[in-house]
């Protein structure tokens, strides 16, 4: 079947050679073939092969038919949210401002497609330290949202969640909480309680609250998203380690230093067996584990002075 396929497209290809309509026709088809192959993967978790189809989409279209805004601007898009994934920020902030671009230039800035690419640009921004630009997006993103698309409220709070991360970076808690809590009411009124993004809030609620030493209120709202967590997972994700470990530093600052050992022993078993060792979550766990285990067992020296090297 393969190599009726492969004659069938050789042959096409020769045909279309001397006939131009035929060959914009054709590579139009392999343009969109390619993205349609790189969202496949996109969706499967393959970015890395997804950036490679999306490059060879690039290449044929960017090249040879600018018209193609249309088009061209997906790919783009695409590739911005696959560089995303692999960590690389200024990649992602590269594509996606070019989609941006097109999307203006063809569109308008009031318009749902360039908030997309506004909030894509804006994560990627705080990845990277740039609060101030990637703030001053979520702004204009939320009221693009609010005067194009009212119904919309869940794009919304996407928004404010990010900027609780940036105000969480700044060291503004107060800030940061009040997004949250925003964010919060509006995923309530309009996604399932078993929605992941419902999970994650209350997570992200609770671990917020440890910072400004609200306990009780931060334990009780972690204890809701382990408690929904348990509804729909039966292996226990990452969303459990960043639970566990904020009930950890929440024993730990009540000087429960045994119930904050276990949690976050928990958790650093987790993000062992599902992080990279580099990833900030995995170091972070670590660094705090075997500073704990040497506070608890400070007359046993571990080899190399560290209970979980790196």
């Amino acid at each position: 079947m393969a190599f009726i396929l492969a004659a069938l497209t050789a042959m096409l290809i020769l045909c279309v050679q001397h006939r131009e309509d035929l060959k914009e026709f054709f590579d139009l088809y392999l343009t969109r073939f390619y993205w349609r192959w790189a969202l496949r993967h996109f969706n499967k978790g393959r970015y890395y092969k997804a950036t490679q189809y999306l490059q060879r989409s690039l290449e044929l279209s960017t090249s040879n038919y600018p018209s193609w805004v249309g088009v061209i601007a997906d790919v783009y898009f695409l590739q911005g949210c696959a560089l995303s994934h692999l960590s690389n920020y200024k990649g992602a902030i590269e594509n996606l401002g070019k989609a941006a671009e097109i999307v203006s230039h063809e569109l308008g800035e009031e318009n749902i497609l360039f908030a997309d690419c506004l909030y894509n640009i804006a994560v990627n921004e705080s990845h990277i330290g740039d609060y101030d630009a990637s703030y001053t997006k979520l702004q204009k993103t939320i009221i693009i949202i609010q005067k194009e698309d009212s119904e919309d409220a869940v794009r919304v709070a996407d928004c404010h969640i990010q900027m609780s991360y940036i105000e969480k970076a700044r060291g503004n808690y107060n800030k940061a909480l009040d997004k949250v809590e925003q964010a919060l009411k509006i995923y309530v009124k309009t996604c399932e309680d078993t929605d992941p993004i419902v999970i994650e809030t209350y997570s992200n609620l609770g671990s917020t609250q440890v910072f400004l030493d609200m306990y009780q209120d931060a334990e009780k709202n972690i204890n809701k998203a382990l408690e929904l967590l348990h509804v729909i997972s039966k292996k226990e994700t990452l969303l459990f380690a960043d639970c566990y470990y904020s009930l950890g530093i929440i024993r730990l600052k009540q000087n429960q230093f045994i119930e904050g050992r276990d949690y976050i022993e928990r958790a650093y078993k987790i993000y062992d067996r599902e992080l990279d060792k580099n990833n900030p979550s995995h170091q972070c766990c670590r660094d705090q584990l075997n500073e704990l285990l040497s506070f608890l067992f400070v007359d046993f020296k571990p080899k190399n002075g560290v209970f979980f090297p790196s």
